[in-house]
């Protein structure tokens, strides 16, 4: 049977010079707009997010201006999401990946069900969040790197600021000192404490099997202004 990916791996480097960073992230979150044709909000509309390989439901209610948020939802997808509201046409989005620690944004505009018309659909990231020079690699782009050593560091080194040293494993973010690297694995730190490997890991090889991770993402000085 095959394995589930579950896990969201995060490779941070942080620089001495900045003393405020963003807490590593674990999930994501979807927001958005939901208007009429006319361009006049809908209140109170009910929004079904569903992630389909695990079935976990989450639903959320827009406010009185038609402004709705989810938050906390499992990193990568595919998503189903329904928009229902009682005097319009009930719309469904499939197929829908979400990134780790981005803000996906669902922004719908329904048609009465009188008029029966197409919808129309923004989506797009939250341009306004800095978070510094990073990357961030889906499960369909790990399944289809090519992994020498099953190690993250196969991942994480399409990054151009990240160097990997063939000798001793390290892996240097934008030249700055190994030491400096923080991992996490869904939140829990698991870098090398003691400074006992030069892979930065706590144990000889990496800490998590490559099979259970759904995406990783690598994060330079990470900080929102």
């Amino acid at each position: 049977m095959k394995n589930i990916k579950a896990c969201g791996v995060l490779f941070m480097a942080a620089v001495a010079t900045f003393n405020i960073v963003q807490a590593a992230e674990t999930s994501t979150s979807i927001k958005g707009s939901i208007q009429n044709l006319q361009g006049e909000v809908i209140a109170n509309t009910n929004v079904k997010i569903t992630h389909e390989p695990s079935g976990t439901i989450k639903e959320v209610t827009a406010n009185d201006v038609g402004i709705y948020r989810a938050q906390g939802l499992r990193i990568g997808g595919p998503y189903t999401i329904v928009i229902k509201s009682d005097n319009h046409v009930k719309q469904e989005y499939k197929n829908i990946h979400l990134k780790l620690g981005d803000i996906f944004d669902l922004s719908a505009k329904l048609s009465d069900l009188t008029e029966m018309e197409t919808i129309t659909v923004t989506s797009s990231n939250n341009i306004y969040a800095n978070h510094g020079a990073n990357s961030s690699f889906s499960a369909q782009s790990i399944n289809q790197s090519a992994l020498v050593n099953r190690d993250i560091k196969d991942i994480v080194r399409a990054n151009p600021l990240a160097v990997v040293d063939p000798s001793g494993n390290e892996l240097s973010i934008a030249g700055s000192n190994p030491r400096y690297n923080a991992l996490t694995i869904d939140g829990v730190g698991v870098s090398d404490t003691f400074g006992l490997n030069a892979s930065g890991y706590p144990s000889q090889r990496t800490p998590i099997s490559m099979n259970a991770i759904s995406q990783i993402a690598i994060d330079y000085a990470p900080f929102n202004t």
